[in-house]
């Protein structure tokens, strides 16, 4: 029945990433370095976005935040700090995850936030 869940998640994933770490590494004259890698390349997965409004309202308008989920398969395992590029419904988009991945029986969900790193 699990199996059958992730199936029918799956289903849903509109969209593939990439998944994109950052290092520290000594050259050959002992000068730390920085690079990138992308260590996971073309993952099935799926954007969720949720608008929250603020219980203090502002002077002119209520504040709102937006809430960004990246659905995956439940044995994908991305690394906090990892940068998430994901292409969905014809955008590329770069994200940084944020937090622990929650984990069901049938995929991981994991918070991002949109980042203005370069890649």
């Amino acid at each position: 029945m699990k199996k059958n869940i992730g199936a029918i998640i799956e289903k849903f994933f509109t969209g593939l990433c990439d998944v994109i770490v950052f290092f520290e590494y000594k050259d050959e004259n002992g000068i730390i370095q920085h690079n990138q890698k992308t260590v996971l390349e073309n993952i099935p997965c799926r954007v969720c976005y949720k608008n929250i409004k603020s219980a203090v309202k502002g002077k002119a308008s209520d504040y709102v935040t937006q809430r960004v989920t990246l659905l995956v398969g439940r044995d994908v395992i991305i690394k906090d700090g990892s940068v998430i590029k994901v292409n969905q419904n014809g955008n590329t988009v770069f994200y940084q995850k944020t937090g622990e991945a929650a984990v069901y029986s049938s995929h991981r969900e994991i918070e991002m936030a949109i980042t203005a790193i370069p890649v």
